[in-house]
């Protein structure tokens, strides 16, 4: 037991701001052993338990508070009870520490956290009685773990705030454009009124396809029809041909002929569609 005492006071460092930063596990004890090596009495008791109980050690973990200080003589000047009897523990007294089993000893307090000494006990021990004066009424003690995490928490609040909304924008970004589609005809049956037939789908698809064609460099005047812009794409670059030939035969079957418009006939139009467009990009 004293060997799992020893070797934690001796190879850790006690601070009240560990560096979180190099945690990795999300074990605890793990993460302050193999990784941060750093931290205040709740790293050290939690790591005496655990390596305690690995080893068939009976062990638990203890919180409270240290005893404090008997204040000078002249603070107590006038105070029941005297200076002898009297202690002042406050909040920067809270710790924590490992008790471990002794057979019929019971409980004995291990002090792991480098810089602090364990009570003795006794088996017949008994407190004595003190005399106290009114308790001033202070701000409830966190433990230590949950400060620790909100102070960090507050400290990069700005950061965690820009985190989260960049994460949350990029999301809604790529639902987008995930769902592309199925928004864009949302908003022509929101127009329309009504459902949209396959033939619809065909000939709002090969309209979209057009204006990106014009993104790219081809121009559309305000005569042309569809059959006329795809002729002139034609003269331009012969090797869309059967592309453009196969998109117009659906195009205009949709238009002319909605009702013989099938779902095979939307999902090779969807197809045409994205070889024409990727093909003349790869050619720009």
């Amino acid at each position: 037991m004293e060997l799992i005492q020893n070797y934690l006071r001796v190879n850790f460092t006690y601070t009240n701001k560990p560096d979180i930063s190099l945690r990795e596990s999300k074990d605890f004890v793990d993460s302050f052993l193999f990784e941060v090596k750093e931290g205040y009495c709740d790293y050290f008791s939690t790591a005496m338990v655990m390596m305690a109980r690995s080893q068939g050690i009976p062990a638990r973990w203890v919180k409270g508070y240290g005893p404090g200080r008997q204040p000078d003589p002249e603070e107590m000047m006038g105070r029941p009870g005297g200076a002898n009897l009297a202690y002042q523990v406050n909040n920067s007294d809270a710790h924590s520490w490992a008790e471990l089993y002794f057979g019929e000893y019971g409980w004995i307090p291990f002090e792991a956290t480098p810089g602090f000494v364990a009570p003795l006990l006794y088996k017949d021990e008994t407190p004595e009685e003190v005399a106290v004066d009114e308790p001033e009424l202070e701000e409830p003690v966190q433990d230590s773990a949950v400060e620790a995490k909100t102070t960090w928490i507050l400290a990069n609040y700005k950061a965690i705030r820009s985190t989260s909304l960049s994460v949350i924008l990029a999301m809604l970004a790529w639902l987008l454009y995930q769902f592309r589609e199925r928004i864009y005809y949302g908003f022509v049956r929101m127009r329309l009124g009504r459902a949209l037939t396959y033939g619809d789908k065909i000939a709002h698809e090969t309209l979209r396809t057009v204006k990106r064609l014009q993104r790219q460099g081809f121009e559309r005047h305000e005569h042309e029809t569809v059959r006329e812009v795809f002729e002139r794409i034609k003269v331009e670059q012969s090797d869309l041909s059967v592309i453009l030939d196969h998109l117009l035969q659906k195009y205009e079957m949709a238009l002319y002929s909605p009702k013989t418009a099938s779902e095979a006939d939307w999902l090779s139009v969807q197809r045409l569609c994205h070889r024409l467009l990727s093909s003349n990009h790869d050619k720009k």
